[in-house]
Order: C-alpha cells, then structure tokens, then sequence
C-alpha cells in the first residue's frame, strides 16, 4: 500500500512487514515500521478494506 508518504509492504509467510517513509528514505532502505504503528495500522485498514472489496478478505490473516 503506498500513499505519498508511506510505503507498506506484507508478504505471505516470507518475512515480517516493512514500512518507509518515502519523503525521508526515497531509496526504501530503512524500514521504520515499528516506529510508526499508527501508521502500520491506517494503511493494513486500506489493504484489509481493498481486500474485503475483492472477496478476498481471509487472505490478510496469511500475511502476519
């Protein structure tokens, strides 16, 4: 899920998320997810609402 600021990744099983600021790190080498967990939660909200409008809902709980 990206916006402007935020760039929030997930994968199924391989690791645990990462979060980048995009405005500090362009380069995506810091991952500052524990940092920001307000951040991590708006932006998991989009990716669980897309998700649920995709009938694919239950795929999220793969990602943790």
């Amino acid at each position: 899920v990206m916006t402007r600021e935020w760039m929030y990744c997930t994968w199924r099983g391989q690791r645990k998320p990462a979060l980048y600021d995009l405005e500090a790190d362009p380069n995506t080498r810091r991952n500052v997810v524990s940092k920001h967990p307000e951040v991590v939660a708006a932006l998991r909200e989009h990716l669980a609402a897309y998700l649920d409008r995709q009938g694919m809902g239950e795929m999220l709980e793969q990602y943790e």
